[in-house]
């Protein structure tokens, strides 16, 4: 249930999405549901982002803290980290940004090498939207490095 709530929210204008996600999340911590209370961080971060960015750097900041701790077991790993990055590059920390970029990206790869098959890893980084947009974005990023663009 907690899932399909923060679903919800994700499709609320940014200030009421921002508001339930985070009371979504205090009821997941209240009930001790760690995963619950980081998924709705996350929901939240990506609202905030859009509603206050200096802001949501500070929260993607504690969420990244918390991340090295807790892992998440009802949502995708490097969303975190691709949420974070955005809430991060919207305040101008570009390089915590891409170093928050470049964990989703590795782990994306990572995972792809170790557990999904040959066969199928072009729709392991191109049918899932989180993974699309980390691979695009770090694209981007290296070749805008490459052209001494930073």
């Amino acid at each position: 249930a907690l899932g399909a709530q923060l679903e919800v929210a994700r499709l609320m204008p940014p200030a009421q999405g921002l508001a339930e996600a985070l009371r979504l999340a205090d009821l997941a911590r209240a009930a001790g549901l760690r995963s619950g209370w980081l998924s709705g961080r996350l929901v939240a971060l990506s609202a905030l982002t859009l509603v206050d960015p200096a802001a949501a750097a500070e929260s993607a900041r504690g969420l990244l803290h918390d991340l090295q701790t807790l892992h998440p077991t009802d949502a995708y790993w490097p969303e975190f980290h691709w949420a974070a990055s955005l809430a991060l590059q919207a305040n101008g920390c570009d390089d915590e940004a891409q170093a928050a970029l470049c964990s989703a990206h590795d782990w994306i790869e990572r995972t792809a090498m170790a557990h999904v098959p040959a066969a199928f890893r072009e729709g392991f980084f191109d049918r899932n939207l989180v993974n699309r947009q980390v691979r695009q974005a770090r694209g981007r990023a290296q070749r805008a490095a490459s052209r001494g663009w930073t």
